[in-house]
């Protein structure tokens, strides 16, 4: 795993100003680690990608999954976990030719420490591990998940009945 570290500040000795809710002690925050008034050594375009543009790095990619409920059994399971392998692959080339291609290889790593991004992310463990999550925005919820519906001709891939708040 990655540690847990500000840049331009530490909570062993805070610089005046840096907010409490920064620090647990003498550790960062794992809440608040991403913010920019946590990470004062930030320049602004840093602060811009790193907190916003690429909060939820190539998310979207995870509506492709069979886990979200959306997907007709037309397509098989192997084609639906491959397109979002592919939409992760273009979504990191975008990003690394975009406005924010001096940090990408930061930001993978800190998000996704252990693996390649598309190996964590199109899995319905990783989709549902977000979508339950009480501070994942509302509207990627919705995106991503719809509640199984009863339907005669069966004709759905549905294999998540998850308790997502703000989704019926």
């Amino acid at each position: 795993a990655v540690p847990l570290k500000l840049d331009g500040a530490t909570c062993a000795d805070p610089p005046r100003g840096l907010p409490k809710y920064c620090c647990q002690g003498i550790v960062p925050d794992p809440n608040f680690i991403d913010t920019c008034e946590c990470n004062p050594g930030w320049t602004h375009k840093e602060c811009i990608c790193k907190a916003y543009t690429t909060s939820l790095p190539c998310h979207h990619c995870m509506v492709h999954l069979p886990g979200t409920n959306r997907w007709t059994t037309s397509f098989s399971e192997e084609e639906l976990y491959t397109n979002c392998a592919d939409c992760v692959t273009e979504c990191k080339a975008d990003l690394a030719k975009g406005d924010c291609s001096d940090f990408m290889d930061e930001i993978w790593k800190r998000k996704f420490p252990v693996a390649e991004p598309a190996k964590v992310m199109c899995t319905n463990a990783y989709l549902k591990s977000q979508v339950t999550k009480e501070d994942y925005p509302l509207e990627m919820k919705r995106a991503l998940y719809k509640a199984p519906r009863l339907n005669a001709d069966d004709d759905y891939h549905q294999p998540s009945d998850w308790d997502v708040a703000g989704v019926r």
